[in-house]
């Protein structure tokens, strides 16, 4: 009741009300159910009776297809150029797709630096020799990886990678 008072407060009447909630409803009813435009995807080595598929074919296929937005939380980046080809040519493709990176960064065992400046190495390290596209994604750490006390630390270890269509 109080967001239809604020509608007529800004100037609607109840015809136009009632147009908004019907186009409202017609956009939720052309949509499909969440399941169905949802795939979940075993990856990993072979097992036997277990359907996966191969973790490398998987995210090349979500990356050269994405539309929209990209969304990949928790890797830690080895082979970068190779891993983001598929994701750096779409971007260049698509000037309008959002691409968001959470990546794992981490301070070695007993390495004593300054946390700024193993964050400004990180993305150094990934803008020159991990990245192999012109565009730049952004790219999220969780700032609690690079602590010193150990106590504190944390590791980004889950692996999702997803795009909007």
């Amino acid at each position: 009741m109080a967001e239809g008072q604020r509608l007529h407060e800004a100037g609607l009447n109840g015809t136009h009300v009632a147009y908004l909630l019907a186009a409202l409803a017609n956009d939720r009813a052309d949509r499909p159910p969440f399941a169905e435009f949802l795939d979940l995807v075993a990856t990993g080595p072979e097992a036997a009776g277990v359907a996966l598929r191969d973790t490398a074919v998987v995210v090349w296929e979500l990356f050269a297809t994405a539309r929209q937005s990209v969304l990949v939380v928790g890797y830690a980046v080895h082979q970068g150029q190779q891993v983001f080809r598929a994701l750096a040519k779409r971007m260049d493709q698509r000037s309008a797709l959002d691409v968001r990176l959470c990546l794992d960064v981490q301070r070695r065992w007993r390495d004593t630096t300054l946390t700024d400046e193993l964050a400004q190495r990180f993305a150094e390290r990934f803008r020159t020799r991990e990245w192999p596209g012109s565009r730049l994604p952004a790219v999220y750490y969780d700032p609690r990886s690079l602590v010193l006390d150990g106590k504190s630390c944390s590791s980004l270890h889950a692996k999702v990678a997803g795009n909007r269509r």
